[in-house]
């Protein structure tokens, strides 16, 4: 069952509407399901091999019905989401308004163009090479993350080893989107073949996933050309690639991260903001508008594929402004930091006390009287100095502490360990219990597999039992304590 929090994604792909809003976002819930996570993707038309794509990244597909906020929000409710995040043009300002989420849910919205984007979300990712949109009009509360920081790259991307610039331009990759309505790709490929420009070169044209199979490009037929439908790694292609001509959309940022010299040729309004910023920081050639007319500008093309001073410049540009690191920020941001454990020291006492006497701690304890300091610290030296004692300090790569997870082995008790778990008051509430036990009776069963682990809970702490039962640990009733909650685990190898 999976345990950790749930992250779900509304957005669509289409001939229309492209697949540039679900391959972005793939980025943020690989990111999500690394750390723990699970994912869903909410949506209304997805291509047959996004679908599949997806499925294999561990993602859950749900079809909506329709565009209505009220079967969103349902949907959102049934789930138990922790966090939705938006990536659709025309789900923005005024279809939020009438979106009613669950007061656990967090609300994000990718935003391109800016104020008609959202309504009151508690993040807002503009994931474009600069600050291109004013966010000023944002609610106080929300939080903004914009700039070449937040790009997303999917992890197949990140993972990918970069290649220096060529001296020659020998390989040329043609992208333009998932969908390419424009038939950008047939013009621009007819342009090279009849200019010369593909004597002695190599020409890959990717057609997307949501580009039909009776689209014109597919009447191209040349001795220099490739075309591959719907590659299930772009890195390989990037690689490849000395220089590309692809549309202003996320494949432009991919291909700035692997430092490929490139000219955009805008077939969309929505892309307009990304093709002036790549332009602007001199990390892209403008090629053309295929929105006024479906040709290319001859002069910039022969200067991508024949000056090497100018692709030297455009990648070494592109390459500086984007690290690939935007999915793990996001998620820092959406609450789900990336855990690890360590062991409890002398330096944490103080700490752990505070964490015990938490008020909604100690209701949950079988005695919820409040713990002297003095009681609480000789306690606590004889844990750490017990060899029958497994004490992990939870906390985040920034450092950032979130609870306790103690193991008291007990070897005569039926090779049995008790388990107990107390979280910072701030940690609570966004689904992150379950992932944490997890976490820890991993490590745990990594040490001592012959071991079964207990809990013991109250009867009227449901909220525990659900965690607990989420974590993947059975209910199994004492005879003995009949007025307790026991639930165990065994380790199971895989």
């Amino acid at each position: 069952m999976p345990s950790g929090p749930l992250l779900a994604v509304r957005a669509d792909a289409s001939r229309e509407g492209g697949a540039g809003h679900v391959m972005r976002t793939l980025a943020l819930a690989q990111e999500w399901i690394s750390r723990g996570g699970t994912c869903i993707y909410l949506s209304r038309t997805l291509p047959r091999a996004i679908q599949e794509r997806l499925e294999v990244e561990g993602c859950q597909i749900n079809s909506l019905s329709s565009d209505d906020p009220r079967e969103l929000a349902s949907c959102v409710e049934q789930l138990g989401v922790r966090c939705l995040i938006i990536d659709h043009y025309g789900l923005g300002r005024e279809f939020q308004k009438e979106l009613v989420l669950p007061t656990k849910t967090k609300l994000g919205v990718i935003s391109d163009q800016g104020i008609d984007d959202f309504f009151e979300p508690e993040v807002i990712i503009h994931a474009n090479v600069n600050s291109a949109t004013d966010y000023t009009m944002a609610p106080d509360h929300t939080v903004i993350l914009s700039g070449a920081d937040y790009v997303l790259l999917r992890k197949e991307l990140q993972l990918a080893q970069k290649k220096p610039p060529a001296n020659t331009a020998k390989n040329i990759l043609i992208s333009m989107g998932g969908s390419d309505p424009q038939e950008a790709s047939f013009h621009i490929a007819s342009s090279l073949i009849e200019s010369g420009q593909l004597e002695g070169r190599k020409c890959r044209i990717l057609l997307g996933p949501a580009y039909p199979d009776d689209g014109q490009t597919h009447t191209i037929s040349h001795s220099s050309i490739e075309l591959i439908k719907s590659p299930p790694s772009m890195a390989e292609h990037y690689i490849w690639a000395d220089a590309a001509i692809c549309s202003p959309s996320v494949t432009s940022l991919e291909l700035a991260h692997f430092g490929v010299p490139m000219a955009v040729c805008l077939t969309a309004e929505n892309q307009s903001l990304v093709a002036d910023s790549l332009i602007r920081e001199s990390a892209a050639l403008s090629a053309g508008n295929f929105l006024e007319s479906p040709s290319v500008q001859a002069t910039v093309i022969n200067q991508l594929l024949n000056d090497q001073a100018t692709r030297l410049a455009l990648s070494q540009q592109a390459s500086s402004m984007i690290d690939g690191h935007g999915a793990s920020r996001i998620c820092d941001h959406l609450g789900l930091p990336l855990l690890q454990l360590r062991d409890a020291d002398s330096g944490d006492a103080k700490i752990l006390w505070e964490w015990t006497n938490d008020p909604e701690t100690r209701a949950a304890s079988f005695n919820s009287d409040p713990i002297p300091w003095d009681q609480h610290l000789a306690w606590f030296t004889n844990q750490l100095e017990s060899e029958n004692t497994i004490m992990l300090i939870i906390e985040s790569t920034q450092g950032n502490q979130f609870g306790v997870v103690r193991f008291n082995i007990n070897a005569e008790a039926h090779q049995e360990s008790v388990i107990s778990i107390s979280l910072a008051a701030e940690s609570r509430g966004h689904g992150l219990a379950p992932l944490i036990l997890n976490l820890c009776t991993n490590y745990f069963f990594k040490i001592h597999p012959e071991q079964t682990i207990t809990a013991w809970i109250k009867p009227e702490n449901t909220a525990s039992h659900r965690t607990f039962i989420r974590a993947n640990f059975e209910n199994y009733p004492s005879p003995d304590y009949p007025d307790r909650v026991r639930m165990r685990l065994d380790f199971k190898p895989l």
